[in-house]
């Protein structure tokens, strides 16, 4: 649980971050800052954190069956 909260967090950090720079004016949209290399290596790695996260909690349900 606290693992996926981490990961989650991340996700959240860079959203925020971006959110704050459209409002400072430094970008004219979201979508800019999110697409960065920076931003797109870390939003990778959380999503397939979260999705190793999910299957291992998913893979004794699904051999229970």
């Amino acid at each position: 649980k606290n693992e996926f909260r981490r990961k989650w967090g991340i996700l959240e950090e860079v959203y925020a971050v971006a959110l704050d720079r459209v409002e400072q004016g430094a970008s004219p949209n979201v979508d800019t800052i999110l697409k960065e290399p920076d931003n797109q290596r870390l939003i990778k790695q959380a999503i397939e954190s979260i999705r190793c996260l999910l299957a291992d909690r998913l893979a004794p349900a699904v051999s229970e069956e």
